[in-house]
């Protein structure tokens, strides 16, 4: 199936399949500076720093540690389905929530993953695909072809996950957030929060999530978290991390 039939825009690097993957509505504009947001810009460019941006109902954030926010950084537009790369493969959740992969980056097929629930989020690491959705579903492969079931260890909703430092972390409802090396042994942690977390993203040697009512928690490791102030009340929904360039 054709990249364009999905909604989905490519860009494949060198002869590894590296692919950015983004919904046709679009993801955050790029920031406008004023303000902190000016010097925040100025001081990334000087050291070389990522930083992390979070979009919400009617709200955006940006951070380069996760702990002290900026709000109005951000033109707000509606964030695309998850997707990942690696083992010469990509994986993405179309806009229906399905499975579908790629080697080559043009041709897409779409692929069974053992569960019925609606799937949500996808990451890579460890030479594997982890993708999480609904009731706790959480499903593996090592090639974005072949899928199989695993015990997360709850029924909750899982609506993120993210790889980092050798682990991955998965987020959702009632405050779930569930910490594994290999993808297939799981161990939940305390997030010392009840609310629906909806994201989590590695960037900066630190995990973090957010979610509902302006939750923001941080974690060095995934299994320590720290709420963080957003200073804001509005519903989180999505975070990244990238890295600027220095120009």
């Amino acid at each position: 199936m054709k990249t364009q039939s999905l909604g989905l825009k490519t860009v494949v690097l060198t002869a590894t399949v590296l692919v950015r993957l983004q919904a046709a509505q679009g993801q955050p504009d790029t920031p406008s500076p004023r303000g902190d947001c000016a010097e925040q810009t100025r001081r990334q460019r000087v050291v070389g720093l990522g930083e992390f941006s979070v979009t919400g109902d009617g709200i955006g954030l940006r951070s380069m540690d996760g702990m002290t926010w900026i709000t109005g950084c951000l033109k707000i537009s509606k964030q695309g389905r998850s997707s990942a790369s690696g083992n010469g493969s990509a994986v993405a959740l179309d806009d229906e929530g399905e499975l579908r992969s790629t080697s080559d980056g043009v041709e897409w097929t779409r692929r069974t993953s053992d569960t019925s629930s609606a799937l949500h989020a996808v990451a890579f690491g460890n030479d594997r695909f982890v993708v999480v959705g609904n009731e706790g579903a959480l499903v593996t492969s090592s090639n974005g072809i072949t899928w199989t079931t695993q015990n997360a260890g709850t029924d909750e909703r899982l609506r993120g996950i993210a790889f980092g430092d050798g682990r991955f972390v998965a987020v959702g409802y009632a405050g779930t957030i569930l910490t594994s090396r290999d993808g297939v042994h799981w161990v939940k942690r305390r997030s010392r929060t009840t609310v629906r977390l909806l994201d989590v993203t590695y960037g900066n040697g630190m995990f973090v999530a957010v979610g509902w009512h302006g939750t923001i928690l941080t974690s060095p490791d995934g299994a320590r978290w720290t709420p963080q102030k957003a200073g804001a009340t509005a519903h989180l929904r999505t975070i990244r991390f990238a890295v600027n360039v220095a120009h």
